[in-house]
């Protein structure tokens, strides 16, 4: 019973390194997408909430013609 115990925890360990593992991975992606956007809105002089609302139109739009 302790093997399996010592088992779940490190189980549980490796599960949570994981997570912040992937936590650190989406924000470097997100950071890296929102400076494209940036760069993308400052060549086009406007918001770049403009871009990200046509990014996430455009993406939805792709999401409806493959499903």
């Amino acid at each position: 019973m302790k093997y399996m115990r010592n088992n779940f925890e490190r189980s549980s360990k490796d599960v949570e390194q994981l997570i912040k593992d992937a936590e650190e991975k989406i924000k470097e992606v997100g950071t890296i997408i929102d400076d494209q956007v940036q760069a993308t809105a400052g060549k086009w002089n406007v918001s770049k909430w403009i871009i990200w609302t046509g990014g996430t139109i455009a993406v939805l739009a792709l999401i409806k013609v493959f499903i």
